[in-house]
């Protein structure tokens, strides 16, 4: 057997698996475990993924004997604190997210690290990384960052979500100044226009970046206009590429709308985003 998927089952205990030896995949998610049983993996050398998530795992024990293990899914648990993680040398994708973390720590060890997740945890400083320069994706957003740090020595970081946290400025990302192909952040507090300046004055293939939601984003072509000129290398906002032109659906001659009224003011402003007022204006007058 190579892949073992128990997936939502209710299932409340790791046991039962010694025989196993040849697995490379096991899907544990969706369940209802407490704790990772200590000795109940320990014959699954072989096993290169392992999805724990949403469960109700308090502790990161048991996975000693995973030596081939690359990914790990442990997300949406009761977890909180990072730890006996020094055995899996192998990992290359650690997903915490959803967890009751606090400090990003012991996890140094994991050179082949190229992905990590940590969304909707509680972390208020990123720590703990400088040694992982394999790391490609970091994802770290809803938490309670403010400050973006420690991330001087990461020079393969090609996404960055720091999303929905509590920075003020953007910085410290020069070490991600050649290589740094998409930013979420989105839904936090930046207010001046020097922390895009800085964007631009750093970043060499930055092409996409999460900005709504800040206090110093703004609706409509101005906008979009002066971030462009701003970050020249630039070439999409919220995922819309800048230079796309309007699409829109006419509707065949003689045949009715199934609705007469204007577009929802939500979707609206969501058009006027992506394809400028005036487009969005004649787009609900054609509707």
């Amino acid at each position: 057997m190579v892949e073992l998927e128990l997936y939502d089952n209710r299932i409340t205990k790791i046991e039962n698996l010694e025989p196993l030896t040849n697995l490379v995949i096991l899907d544990l998610a969706f369940n209802a475990i407490k704790e990772i049983t200590p000795g109940s993996l320990d014959s699954l050398v072989n096993v290169k993924k392992m999805f724990l998530s949403a469960n109700k795992i308090k502790k990161i024990q048991g996975l000693d004997k995973l030596s081939s293990i690359e990914c790990l899914d442990l997300g949406d648990n009761k977890i909180r604190k990072i730890e006996n993680l020094e055995a899996l040398t192998t990992l290359k994708e650690l997903h915490l997210a959803k967890n009751k973390i606090q400090v990003i720590e012991n996890i140094g060890h994991l050179k082949n690290l190229y992905m990590l997740t940590l969304q909707a945890n509680f972390i208020e400083e990123i720590t703990g990384l400088e040694e992982l320069v394999g790391l490609e994706q970091i994802y770290f957003q809803q938490n309670k960052i403010k400050k973006i740090s420690g991330l001087t020595t990461l020079h393969k970081v090609e996404i960055i979500d720091l999303a929905i946290n509590e920075i003020k400025v953007i910085e410290g990302l020069e070490g991600q100044a050649d290589v740094l192909d998409e930013l979420w952040i989105n839904n936090n507090e930046i207010s001046e226009w020097s922390s895009l300046e800085y964007l631009g004055e750093t970043m060499k293939v930055l092409n996409n970046i999460y900005f709504a939601c800040n206090p110093l984003h703004a609706r409509g072509q101005e906008f979009k206009d002066k971030l462009r000129k701003t970050v020249p290398c630039l070439k999409e906002l919220e995922g819309c590429p800048f230079d796309r032109a309007p699409y829109l659906i006419s509707q065949p001659d003689n045949v009715p709308g199934i609705v007469k009224k204007g577009i929802n003011p939500k979707a609206k402003a969501i058009l006027e985003d992506i394809l400028g007022k005036t487009e969005a204006e004649e787009y609900e007058k054609n509707k």
